[in-house]
């Protein structure tokens, strides 16, 4: 609960920041700090989930067996060349409240433009 509390805070000092200070309609600085958010929760998750180790693997993976057998042959002694997949399985209690958060901005912001 306090996590909400301070993301609640964070956001709507950075909405009043855009209001006051860059004289952003307050539609639209909902609209930018709910955006905003949801796409750094949303990019925490992801990174959280450990999509790009996978990608990371794919691409060394690709190129070991892309490459030609003299190059092989100094890949096998370099010990980069057959690392393990280690998925990334930190979570980040940030990420939840955020997203959550930012959607409900972000939809504030939608209901009040049709209203």
């Amino acid at each position: 609960m306090e996590k909400f509390i301070y993301i609640i805070l964070t956001e709507l000092f950075f909405i009043l920041l855009l209001t006051f200070i860059f004289h952003f309609s307050f539609i639209n600085a909902l609209f930018i700090i709910g955006m905003t958010g949801l796409c750094a929760g949303l990019l925490l998750l992801i990174y959280s989930g450990g999509a790009f180790s996978i990608i990371g693997f794919s691409f060394r993976r690709f190129h070991y067996i892309m490459a030609p057998k003299s190059v092989k042959s100094t890949m096998d002694e370099s010990s980069d060349s057959h690392k393990s997949l280690t998925i990334r399985s930190e979570k980040y209690p940030i990420t939840s409240p955020l997203i959550i958060v930012s959607t409900l901005l972000l939809t504030l912001s939608i209901l009040l433009l049709i209203l």
